[in-house]
């Protein structure tokens, strides 16, 4: 299936739904108010992912309900028509819709719905009992859901757990060329320069990364293909890529810049080794979001690349006690220092997210 522009899919469903509205206002021949409320709905509720509409259609509607009842109840206890009578009213549905909201946030706009109750039934032509305008507004709400449900889950639909899955296929397959690149150019430190240094592929990874993250977000609600347990797993697992791929990309840009009196040189075995258990850690991603793999594997893979990052730390103590590091350029120490740090901190974040996410 064609993969719609997120701005395209939003324009084409709106369009969809306002002309919708129109036709049925027409047809049951809607009151001007009725369909302000409506399109308001419809505004405030679509959105340009399926999973997100669906949340706030069911948030708008529930808020519209308890809202309409709200202001119901207050209408009819502060029933006479003076401006004591709507400021206590008024007081009353803030009291009321903010404990509300603030025991459930989702629900923020109950005391906009009661407000609006309250205060059309205070206008001074209003005919109608009160009961008829609760009703009214509760279903201009309804009306403005249905029409924006109907067409969200039938135009333009392309987020789905099979996508997610090409999605990361594809990943993968970016990510294992990223790290080809950067063997590469760690096994030819010794022999010169090298034309491995193509950083798109990091531009790349990131994009799809975030593409990847939103699909899952929509396939979470629209299907059950994936279990909460590996889904929050999967995120880390995510995360923790996004992360290494910085680090690679410092890694390729320092041996870049700084291949010809390089530190590096003196790492090559460390750099390989974390190398690999970055691969192995990539690797993970497919069996992770499927759930042929657990938290326990993630941990391991993020126990072991921290191993490696050690044995580079030893390393590199032991070069500095030797005064090794001396012999080179302030260029390619603060080079190195700069690729070290970053690793460091890398390796911390993922001991931080392990104890807080996958204990």
């Amino acid at each position: 299936m064609m993969e719609w522009n997120a701005t395209t899919r939003y324009i084409f469903r709106m369009g969809i739904v306002g002309a919708l509205l129109a036709l049925i206002a027409n047809l049951i021949q809607l009151s001007a108010i009725s369909w302000i409320w409506s399109a308001i709905t419809i505004y405030m509720v679509m959105d340009f992912r399926h999973g997100m509409t669906l949340r706030a259609g069911i948030n708008r509607l529930l808020s519209a309900m308890l809202g309409t009842v709200v202001g119901y109840f207050c209408a009819a206890i502060f029933y006479q028509q003076n401006w004591l009578m709507l400021t206590l009213g008024l007081i009353a549905i803030g009291i009321i819709g903010g404990y509300l909201s603030f025991t459930k946030p989702a629900l923020k706009l109950i005391c906009m719905n009661a407000a609006v109750v309250l205060i059309m039934s205070k206008f001074p032509g209003n005919i109608l009992p009160i009961w008829k305008i609760a009703f009214e507004r509760t279903a201009n709400n309804a009306l403005g859901i249905f029409l924006v449900f109907l067409v969200s889950s039938s135009v333009g639909i392309n987020y789905s757990f099979d996508l997610a899955v090409k999605k990361l296929q594809a990943l993968s397959r970016l990510n294992n060329q990223c790290l080809k690149n950067v063997f590469s150019q760690i096994s030819m430190l010794s022999s010169g320069p090298t034309q491995n240094d193509d950083h798109s592929y990091f531009v790349q990874s990131h994009e799809l990364s975030m593409q990847l993250n939103t699909i899952l977000l929509e396939a979470s609600y629209e299907k059950q293909d994936i279990a909460k347990e590996n889904y929050l797993v999967f995120q880390q697992w995510l995360k923790r890529q996004d992360e290494l791929m910085i680090s690679l990309q410092t890694i390729s840009f320092a041996i870049k810049n700084f291949k010809n009196h390089s530190l590096f040189i003196l790492f090559q075995k460390e750099l390989q080794d974390f190398l690999e258990q970055a691969q192995s850690l990539m690797n993970l991603g497919e069996a992770l979001l499927v759930g042929k793999s657990s938290k326990a594997a993630l941990v391991a893979a993020n126990k072991k690349l921290a191993n490696a990052l050690i044995q580079f730390n030893r390393f590199a103590d032991k070069l500095r006690k030797e005064n090794i590091f001396s012999q080179y350029p302030r260029e390619a120490i603060t080079s190195f220092y700069l690729v070290q740090g970053l690793l460091e901190l890398f390796v911390q974040s993922q001991a931080a997210n392990d104890e807080q996410y996958l204990a």
